[in-house]
């Protein structure tokens, strides 16, 4: 690096620092336009510094440091790549008129000079650049764990129903579709239960949606801890759930379901005494692949149809197809 370089930038540090945060100021649209000039001073006075110590020592890492620095001093990490390149390219008009001051006529050494000046910039961009490169990876790595956590949560938000905590009905369909192939193609079979809460219209009403709520989530948490981690259920919409039993004949699903009921009948529930015969109860019904029906649609009306039965004939019971 020519000598005569940082001569100039050590005789004259006031001047240039000054020169160069007043015409930083004078750049519209920009941080610097819109920074205090004693801050400006003082931001810059630091750059000037790495800047000389860059060209002494012909290592630029001072530089880039410093630029990590200034996004920080700037009050955002985000700093705008174009204004930082602008700051540099400024200092150099700045220091031209020193650097003719100094050569005058000396055509060799203005030369030299501007040679070495043209290489200083060129090499503080290449740090920032650097700087840039590194800030806009980071923030591209946070953006897609910040987009991958999301995606996770809207999944989790989807397959899920917010009051119950079991699948939501679209989910179970589809579960309920690959249980179904898998049956078919194994020969396996498989079994279906829909519940439903008796009067839950007439607990609502009487006590409130809020405590409804309460209702169909105990009744969830009694029917489910007395199943199996392989069976599969969802809430089928407002207080219906359903459950499909894989490896699982009607007659075994039926003792389930039964049993289910049972447990239900026999626990003790807030409000339960304004309910027909002081009890919360629920009605059911049972069907079963292959027997009773061959499709996903033909087994979930069959379904509906045995619940809706159960309901009408007095509720509180378990429906299935004799046949």
């Amino acid at each position: 690096m020519n000598d005569g370089l940082s001569k100039i930038l050590e005789e004259n540090r006031a001047k240039i620092i000054d020169s160069w945060a007043k015409k930083l100021k004078r750049l519209g649209k920009t941080s610097f336009s819109r920074q205090s000039p004693e801050k400006l001073k003082s931001t810059w006075a630091k750059g000037y510094e790495a800047y000389l110590s860059a060209i002494k020592e012909g290592k630029y890492a001072q530089v880039r440091n410093f630029i990590e620095r200034i996004s920080t001093l700037r009050g955002s990490p985000d700093f705008n790549l174009s204004e930082i390149q602008k700051s540099f390219l400024t200092f150099k008009e700045v220091l031209w008129p020193f650097v003719k001051k100094e050569y005058k006529t000396e055509i060799n050494g203005l030369l030299k000079a501007l040679e070495d000046l043209d290489s200083s910039v060129n090499s503080s961009l290449y740090e920032i650049s650097q700087v840039y490169e590194r800030h806009v990876e980071t923030k591209l790595k946070s953006y897609t764990e910040q987009i991958s956590q999301l995606d996770e949560k809207l999944e989790d938000i989807s397959l899920t129903d917010g009051l119950t905590g079991l699948f939501t009905n679209r989910y179970f369909q589809q579960r309920l579709s690959g249980e179904l192939s898998r049956a078919k193609r194994y020969g396996r079979p498989l079994a279906l239960a829909l519940f439903d809460i008796d009067n839950f219209r007439q607990y609502n009403e009487t006590y409130g949606a809020p405590n409804g709520d309460l209702l169909l989530k105990k009744i969830t948490e009694i029917l489910t801890k007395s199943t199996r981690d392989v069976d599969v259920w969802a809430r089928f919409g407002g207080e219906e759930l359903v459950v499909a039993f894989p490896e699982t004949d009607k007659m075994d699903a039926t003792i389930v379901a039964e049993r289910l009921r049972k447990s239900v009948e026999e626990s003790s529930f807030s409000g339960q005494e304004s309910q027909p015969g002081g009890k919360i109860t629920i009605s059911g019904g049972v069907v079963s692949f292959p027997h009773e029906a061959q499709s996903q649609e033909e087994l979930i009306d069959l379904l509906e149809n045995l619940l809706a039965q159960a309901k009408q004939k007095g509720r509180n019971q378990i429906y299935f197809l004799l046949k």
